[in-house]
This record gives C-alpha cells, sequence and structure tokens, in this order.
C-alpha cells in the first residue's frame, strides 16, 4: 500500500472508461472537483495518468460501518470463529495476547466456549483485565480484574456515567459509558494514528466516504472526527449516525450529520409508545431514522413504529438479517430503504445453517428479491463485525456461499453490477448509484482493469488509486 502526500493537485486521467460506459475518455481534476471530461489536452502543471482504458468508478462509500471500533479491533484478540473455534483455543489465545495489561477480545460466539461469564474467564486468565465482545457487538463479558479496574476509576472520578455491569460479569449495550471509563483510565483508548491507518485501509479499497452508525454518537463525536480530519488523518467523508442530538451539528464538505439510529434489541424493547414520539420528533426536524434489525421480531416492531409515527424519505432499516416473504407487502408499503449485508452470509453462514431453522435461511440477508420489488438496497460492511474489504462483499452478494460452499438463499444472488452499486450512493440518497458528470467532487476509483474483467474478479488488489475531493488517498506501489 502507498499513501500519496496529499497536496492540492491537477490531474488529468487519460484513457478511462467511467462505468457504465465503456467509451474511452479524458478526465479532469481540478479544484476537488471533475472540472472536465472528453478528449482533453494536458496543461501545465497537471499531473497526468494514463488509465489504458481501465475502468474508473465513483468512490465507494461504506453506508454501515464503525470506525472506532474497527480501529481497536487492530489491538484485539479474535476469540471467535474461523480463528477460534473452541475452548481450548480460546485460551491459547488469551494467553498468547500481546501487552501486559489490557486484553482486549472481539468476535466471540457461544459456539466456541458457551455463554461466557466472569467467572470462565477467570479460569481461562486471571493475570491481567480481559474483556470480549460478542459477535453481536452488544455484550461485552468481563473477568474479575477487569471489573475492579473499572470499579475504581468509576470511583475516583463522578463524572463518568454509571456501568451496570451484571452479577456474572456481563456488560449489555453501554458502550458508551465502558469507552469513557477506558479512555479516563488511559486505558483501551485509540491514538489517532490508529484510527488514519484504518482509514488508509480504507482508502486503499476504493472507499471515499464512511457513514458511521454507531448508536452513541453525537456531538463529542463530531468534535472528535472534526480533529482527525484537521489534521489529516482522515481520507474518507464522514456521515456520523447516532443520537438525536445529531441534528445539532452543521454539515460540512467532509462531515455530515446522518440519522437518528433506533438499535433494537429483541429480548428488551424500547416501549413503543416512547419510540414513536421520538421518531415522530426526528422527523419534524427533517432527520431520518435508521433502526438496527437483526430478527423477524425487531423488523415488526420497526416497521410498527414507521406506520404508526410516519416515514421519513431517508428512513432506513439496518441490516435486515432475516426478511420473510409475509413481510414484503409491509415493506413495500411503508418504503423504507434496506441497507444490508449480504457478506455475513460468506462469514456465518455454516454457522447460520446449524442455527437458524432450514425454513428461515432463505430469508437471511435478502437483496434480488427486495430489489425486484422495488425497495430500495444500499451496502455497508458493519466493520469490524464484518470484513471491511467492499470487494469481498460484492462477492459474496453474488455467490451467496458460505466459507465451506455451501449455498444459501441462492435466488437472492445479484450480478456484479448490483453488488457494486450497493457502494455507489451518497450520504443522503445511498440508493441511487452515482455517475462521474462535471462538476461533481471528485471523489473516484481507479482500476488496473476495464470493468468487463474487474466484474469477473471483484478483487481489491484491482485498485490502482482512490481520488478523495481531488487528492490522492491510495495509490499502488509498481
Amino acid at each position: 500500500m502507498v499513501l500519496a502526500a496529499r497536496a492540492e493537485r491537477a490531474w488529468l486521467i487519460r484513457q478511462a472508461r467511467c462505468y457504465p460506459d465503456p467509451t474511452p475518455l479524458d478526465v479532469r481534476l481540478a479544484g476537488g472537483l471533475i472540472a472536465a471530461m472528453g478528449t482533453l489536452a494536458p496543461l501545465t502543471g497537471e499531473q497526468v495518468i494514463d488509465a489504458k482504458g481501465a475502468c474508473l468508478l465513483p468512490g465507494l462509500v461504506d453506508h454501515h460501518i464503525h470506525l472506532r471500533a474497527l480501529a481497536a479491533k487492530a489491538a484485539s484478540v479474535s476469540c471467535g470463529p474461523p480463528d477460534v473455534e473452541h475452548r481450548e483455543a480460546l485460551i491459547n489465545a488469551l494467553k498468547l495476547a500481546p501487552g501486559t495489561d489490557w486484553i482486549r477480545g472481539v468476535g466471540y460466539h457461544e459456539s466456541v466456549a458457551g455463554n461466557l461469564t466472569c467467572k470462565n474467564l477467570d479460569q481461562f486468565e486471571s493475570s491481567r483485565p480481559v474483556r470480549i465482545q460478542h459477535r453481536s457487538g452488544r455484550l461485552w463479558i468481563l473477568n474479575s480484574k477487569a471489573i475492579d479496574r473499572l470499579r475504581k476509576t468509576q470511583a475516583t472520578l463522578d463524572a463518568l456515567p454509571a456501568l451496570e455491569i451484571a452479577s456474572d460479569g456481563r456488560l449489555f449495550d453501554q458502550d458508551q459509558a465502558l469507552g469513557l471509563t477506558l479512555r479516563a483510565s488511559l486505558q483501551g483508548g485509540l491514538d489517532h494514528d490508529a484510527i488514519e491507518q484504518v482509514s488508509a485501509e480504507l482508502a486503499s479499497y476504493g472507499i471515499t466516504g464512511i457513514h458511521d452508525m454507531t448508536p452513541s454518537n453525537g456531538p463529542e463525536d463530531f468534535a472528535y472526527f472534526s480533529t482527525l480530519l484537521e489534521q489529516g488523518k482522515l481520507y474518507q467523508s464522514l456521515c456520523l449516525s447516532g443520537l438525536e442530538s445529531v441534528q445539532t451539528q452543521h454539515a460540512t464538505s467532509l462531515i455530515r450529520p446522518g440519522c437518528f439510529k433506533v438499535h433494537l434489541h429483541e429480548h428488551q424493547l424500547p416501549t413503543f409508545d416512547a419510540t414513536v414520539s421520538r421518531v415522530a420528533a426526528a422527523h419534524a426536524f427533517d432527520l431520518p431514522v435508521a433502526i438496527h434489525c437483526v430478527t423477524r421480531a425487531e423488523l415488526v416492531f420497526a416497521l410498527s413504529v414507521l406506520e404508526a409515527a410516519g416515514t421519513h424519505a431517508g428512513d432506513r432499516i439496518e441490516h435486515g438479517a432475516i426478511i420473510e416473504p409475509d413481510l414484503e407487502a409491509w415493506l413495500v408499503d411503508l418504503g423504507p430503504g434496506i441497507v444490508t449485508q449480504p457478506h455475513f452470509i460468506l462469514d456465518r453462514g455454516d454457522q447460520y445453517l446449524q442455527d437458524i431453522p432450514a425454513e428461515e435461511q432463505a430469508s437471511l440477508y435478502r437483496f434480488k428479491t427486495l430489489k425486484t420489488l422495488g425497495l430500495r438496497v444500499a451496502l455497508g460492511s458493519d466493520a469490524p463485525f464484518g470484513a471491511a474489504d467492499p470487494w469481498r462483499a460484492m462477492r459474496a452478494a453474488v455467490a451467496r456461499t458460505s466459507t465451506r460452499g455451501h449455498a444459501i438463499g441462492p435466488d437472492e444472488c445479484v450480478s456484479p453490477e448490483e453488488a457494486l452499486e450497493g457502494f455507489l450512493g451518497e450520504f443522503r440518497t445511498p440508493f441511487t448509484p452515482r455517475s462521474l458528470t462535471v462538476g461533481i467532487p471528485a471523489d473516484l476509483v481507479l482500476l488496473s482493469k476495464p470493468w468487463a474483467e474487474a466484474r469477473h474478479r471483484l478483487l481489491a488488489d484491482d485498485v490502482r488509486m482512490t481520488w478523495h475531493q481531488g487528492q490522492v488517498s491510495y495509490r499502488l506501489a509498481v
């Protein structure tokens, strides 16, 4: 990977095929915009790139990601499939964890060692504080040393939000309070270089926009990411969804407020009337809602809320992990967009075949049928809970096979073009793929091959250069 210096330059890309048009032409970038397209002569001082007939795409946008958590994962220990598949492997992973203090585990699933508790973790590792995150992202399990450390920090600083740690060491849906406590104790915080490293990796995939869907995002997070942008440590434009307070933030060219995020959990659904009131209030401020739905019960609750509160053109269902046929008409009637992750068929498909009843498996992470019904569908990685590589996600959407090669819902397979276009929307219109025209921001991806070849591969290795607002954010080493 080569991360190019991001000084302002004018560029001329010669003989590029601008997706989906196969006709080669020249594209000029100046002032952060596409300044001209056609048959163009180089200008004095212009940087010239010969595309050699390869495909030029609009920059990819990940419509559902968790940037801070993705950066934290780089310093974490994998505690679930496929890296860790049984109890002894988990014990060994904790034993070999780098460092001498906190161990941060991620990706745990019950198939490894059952329902983890504090007692289990004390048996596995008692000399260091351990916190392990369930692969759902909603649960942390702590050992005794971790609980003691957190409680001491909380007792020292009254301003911290309370942590409700269950007697078995479990911590549900308290990421914001946990993060603040860890940072206050100078443990587990992220430096800006960690975020920059992840952002650079995303740029190497051709990603020029990221929509962070962390439920706790608010004004403090706008300030945090604004600082990163000012320091030049983010290589993408950023949209933040989260708390209702995202509406108080003012959009800039690089950071924008998104949706009010409603994070549902089937076993602890919020009060229906209160949720309807919050959604209606968000709509009154022209703020769309994004509702997390990974079970049938959550989807039914979400659709009932939208039916009662009214809808906004930007409302979204996040994940749509299970959408059964009897709910299709209701979805069509209300018309929310759906941001889904069919790559979980690849990542978790073999586990789904064991855990999900056979009659429900065809309803997992649907894509083709939803598009056929006229519903609006876009794609996101859900990284770090899914792989961050959008090209891997595209391959999964096209093939619909598990890691071990089992087909799951093959009727939901889409074409390479449909998969690609799931990543081509803008923040406010994620379901409408962009095309390259004069005057739009110069967020571009140059492949090393024509689309006619690249569509059969769908590999990040084919990304040659990425421009974000006219500046090169990635250039393939040659």
